[in-house]
């Protein structure tokens, strides 16, 4: 009897084992899935008289399961996950960025800049990492985040892989309609 009773854990522990490993499988392959490359950017180029502002969160470890608030000029246009990005269209002039992600992540983060008329501006959030090895001996590893302007190549280059996601910012067109990107 008690042969028997061994023989059927056996068979359960080997059956939970690769129930485990495949779901484990399933699992990291779901993460790692891309978009198809290209094919989900929208057009940014920006209506007559405005600018357009695309807002990029590459993918990082640090931080990632939680959103980015992102405001821009006093308006939350969205909440930006990891390896994604939004595109707001603004008016001509001085542009203020703030993000955040609330009281139990990472502090608010802020950036102006100008755009000018018909301008397409990539503004990335990035994370760095800094290892210190004081005096005392113990390793320390520090992140800093702050927003960054990135060229046109590498603002394409950086989202050609990442999810889009829609800007909850509508604006006044010259013409009187309300539109969004």
């Amino acid at each position: 009897m008690s042969i028997l009773y061994i023989g059927h854990m056996r068979i359960f522990l080997l059956i939970g084992h690769w129930f485990y490993i495949a779901v484990t499988g399933l699992l990291l392959t779901s993460c790692a899935s891309a978009p198809p490359s290209g094919s989900h950017i929208p057009d940014l180029t920006p209506p007559s008289g405005f600018a357009t502002v695309v807002l990029v969160r590459p993918w990082d470890m640090a931080y990632g399961m939680r959103d980015l608030t992102v405001s821009v000029n006093g308006e939350v246009v969205a909440d930006i996950p990891n390896a994604s990005f939004t595109a707001v269209q603004v008016k001509p002039g001085q542009t203020y960025v703030v993000g955040e992600g609330g009281a139990l992540s990472w502090p608010r983060r802020d950036i102006v800049f100008d755009v000018s008329p018909n301008e397409i501006r990539f503004v990335v959030w990035r994370t760095s990492k800094t290892i210190d090895s004081s005096t005392t001996g113990q390793t320390k590893l520090t992140y800093g985040i702050h927003w960054d302007i990135a060229s046109d190549r590498q603002g394409r280059e950086l989202i050609r892989d990442f999810q889009y996601i829609h800007s909850r910012k509508a604006i006044q067109e010259p013409s009187g309609k309300q539109s969004g990107i």
